[in-house]
């Protein structure tokens, strides 16, 4: 069964605008026909599309395609309160003002970003403060008004190109595959233990199957295999610990779940291509 999440839409709007507050973001790891478009007000944790895993805090925007396999997440201990972790979201489907809109000769540059925007993107620079300020705006506004605001905000994407950064190197048609309750216990296992030591066997034993069939299994689902997710994770949540504390490497590489540091070391430069202290250099600066 796919894990399909069906966008609830106002009876009066013709696409969805709110923003939601949570004592701690756990959502499942879904995909919907809608386009997305998310503002993390308050919270930092890792964002998880397509192939993609990487850090999210606040003040960031990404601009998610259609049926997109995505997982907003905390790190583990992580709360804000009642509905301290916000997030502004914006969810439309490419038809919601016709099947043919987007298709008008006035509307190509935004027909390009919504056909680019399978694999994701982060916005980058002034284009994302301003992304920000419009999607509150758009929300508190009523009527025609409401789609005015949507189209320029995807003026302002399409006209800046170069300060949209691709997330997953795979479209979301690449990425699609069954999301069941195995991989949810999987991802909750890692997520919730990602400083102490992840057992193969024991995620195995989650996903009910042998494993070799887990292996094709998770690789299906994330286009990763298991120890590059895991490490892909890991690694992230370090480059929090450097960005965000003034621990030392070992520590840092401790907490993330690494015993060994010349282990951590390489995967820390393989993935950022840095080295840890150059990377807490490069932030800090």
């Amino acid at each position: 069964m796919i894990n399909r999440e069906r966008v609830c839409y106002d009876p009066n709007a013709s696409f969805a605008s709110f923003v939601r507050g949570w004592p701690r973001i756990i959502c499942s790891y879904h995909l919907h026909e809608e386009y997305e478009l998310t503002c993390v007000e308050s919270s930092e944790g890792s964002l998880l599309a397509g192939d993609y895993v990487g850090a999210f805090a606040p003040g960031d925007v990404f601009f998610l395609g259609a049926n997109l396999p995505h997982l907003f997440r905390n790190w583990p201990g992580m709360r804000y309160g009642r509905a301290g972790a916000r997030t502004h979201v914006i969810q439309f489907r490419k038809d919601f003002l016709g099947a043919d809109f987007f298709k008008s000769p006035e509307l190509k540059s935004i027909n390009r970003l919504l056909l680019a925007s399978t694999c994701g993107f982060r916005l980058e620079g002034k284009l994302r403060a301003r992304i920000s300020t419009e999607m509150s705006k758009l929300h508190e506004a009523k009527g025609p008004v409401r789609v005015i605001r949507l189209l320029e905000i995807l003026r302002a994407m399409a006209s800046q190109p170069s300060r949209l950064s691709p997330l997953s190197s795979l479209p979301a048609a690449s990425t699609l595959g069954p999301v069941d309750a195995r991989l949810e216990r999987v991802l909750n296992y890692i997520y919730e233990n990602i400083g102490n030591r992840v057992s193969f066997e024991h995620v195995v034993r989650l996903s009910c199957m042998t494993p070799s069939a887990f292996s094709r299994y998770f690789r299906r689902q994330t286009t990763l295999s298991f120890t590059e997710f895991l490490n892909r994770l890991r690694i992230c949540h370090a480059c929090r610990l450097l960005t965000t504390s003034d621990m030392p490497v070992t520590e840092i590489a401790l907490s993330s779940g690494y015993e060994n540091l010349s282990y951590f070391n390489r995967q820390f430069k393989f993935l950022t291509s840095l080295t840890p202290l150059a990377f807490r250099r490069s932030v800090l600066e």
